[in-house]
């Protein structure tokens, strides 16, 4: 399973899952191995190309935690799987590699932003409802003065059940 954001979704071959800066996020794993394939990048990246940063919409015009999860059935469709072997097999730090990966990453962002413009995003998480409201105020608190006895008072919860909520819905 891999928790973003206090919701759970299930680990299923194929699945993409986009994460932006600040997002909470971790796979939790039994006992099978599982492969990923993980893009990371500025996104200052696209502003040559891209100054309005368009392209970024699926990681950044959505709720933390939200819409950011796309089965392989919803991708299918898209080269976006062909677009991630290609990035694959440009691997080394030489010069003509580097313009190859930029290039499908352009490539890749497109794809990204037909999905979620299809609203094809994956939204059979779970998800403890209080837990949820929590993490939303807490996002929403970032720069105030949190602390968990405030948040324990604000939604009427213990101390020992708030940690129990974020344990099960955190690892």
């Amino acid at each position: 399973r891999y928790i973003i954001e206090g919701s759970e979704h299930k680990l299923e071959k194929g699945k993409l899952i986009l994460m932006r800066p600040g997002e909470f996020h971790k796979a939790q794993l039994d006992e099978e191995i599982y492969e990923s394939f993980v893009i990371h990048f500025l996104p200052e990246i696209v502003d040559s190309f891209d100054p309005e940063r368009k392209l970024l919409r699926p990681f950044f015009e959505r709720p933390l935690g939200k819409n950011n999860v796309y089965s392989r059935h919803n991708a299918a469709n898209t080269a976006i799987y062909e677009l991630f072997n290609k990035m694959d097999e440009c691997r080394g730090n030489d010069y003509d590699n580097g313009v190859k990966v930029k290039a499908l990453l352009f490539s890749v962002l497109i794809e990204l932003n037909l999905l979620f413009d299809a609203k094809l995003y994956d939204d059979t998480s779970v998800r403890n409802k209080q837990t949820s409201e929590i993490v939303e105020y807490i996002n929403s608190h970032l720069t105030g003065e949190l602390s968990i006895d405030k948040l324990c008072t604000k939604f009427f919860i213990s101390r020992t059940q708030l940690n129990r909520n974020f344990k099960e819905a955190a690892g």
